[in-house]
């Protein structure tokens, strides 16, 4: 006989960004993966007790955004994704998921904080805008500097305020687009959001 299993152990997302999205119609958000070393046979759900449920569905091993479900100016969502394994094991995980709105947080001279984020650059290699920098992180002690696609995957990570980004990603130029940046300052407990346009000329 063999004895009941333990529980799985983690329920991991890919992604935790929504990215600026229209009015209507499903999101993609990230990939769903379990950890549980003695089982494969994993079903996922999203539980009724948890009223940020409403604004999401899993198809398969995938989370999505329902967009004409959420509130509007609501940019917040703290889902909880439950994973029952084939002895009926539970674990429920909750997810902070922050919605892009698509518009640009703050410009180079009206920002409180002494910041400049310019929302276009141009990475062509003439030595003029080829890389986007957040100027003024460096006063603060501790800041992180994430860019998405509008897939929503990460394509830059940085928490050193001298390091911007190239319009790179695994040692490949990206497509000219609007890529979203998150931008996190500890310091102040600020998350802040906005786009970048990537220009090739």
């Amino acid at each position: 006989m063999v004895g009941a299993k333990p529980a799985p152990t983690d329920i991991r997302l890919s992604n935790t960004i929504i990215p600026a999205t229209p009015t209507d119609g499903e999101v993609f958000i990230g990939r769903i993966e379990i950890e549980d070393e003695l089982d494969d046979a994993i079903g996922l759900s999203l539980p009724d007790n948890n009223p940020d449920n409403a604004y999401f569905t899993i198809r398969q091993d995938s989370l999505f955004f329902l967009a004409s479900e959420s509130q509007d100016g609501q940019d917040r969502f703290e889902p909880t994704i439950r994973a029952i394994d084939s002895q009926e094991n539970v674990l429920d995980k909750q997810f902070s998921l922050f919605r892009l709105s698509g518009s640009v947080i703050s410009q180079a001279n009206d920002d409180p904080d002494g910041l400049r984020i310019v929302n276009s650059f141009s990475p062509n290699g003439d030595g003029i805008n080829d890389v986007w920098l957040i100027e003024g992180l460096d006063k603060f002690l501790f800041s992180e500097v994430q860019v998405f696609d509008r897939g929503g995957r990460r394509v830059f990570l940085s928490r050193d305020p001298e390091i911007g980004w190239d319009g790179g990603h695994d040692g490949q130029m990206l497509p000219t687009g609007t890529y979203y940046y998150v931008l996190k300052i500890e310091d102040r407990e600020q998350l802040r959001k906005g786009f970048i346009n990537l220009i090739k000329k």
